[in-house]
């Protein structure tokens, strides 16, 4: 699955997301709390099979945020593995 349309998949389990869904929308613009915020970055986790840092969450504001953080993240994964 395409890794935007994961992320709006795990996005629909607590807002309703809208037709113009997009890297540059912003979790403010879904109107998500920050308890919504890490439910969905440890499913997003849970779902890739990879670690995010605690402080990494502090850092997302947009979903351009999490896809660049995935690619760091997965980058990452495949350095300690090689």
């Amino acid at each position: 699955m395409e890794r935007l349309a994961l992320i709006r998949q795990l996005i629909s389990r607590y807002r309703t997301v809208p037709d113009d869904f997009s890297p540059a929308t912003t979790f403010r613009s879904l109107r998500m709390d920050s308890y919504e915020i890490v439910d969905f970055m440890m499913a997003l986790e849970e779902s890739l099979g990879i670690a995010i840092e605690d402080e990494d969450l502090l850092s997302v504001s947009s979903i351009r945020d999490v896809e660049n953080l995935i690619n760091r993240c997965m980058k990452e994964e495949s350095n300690n593995h090689a």
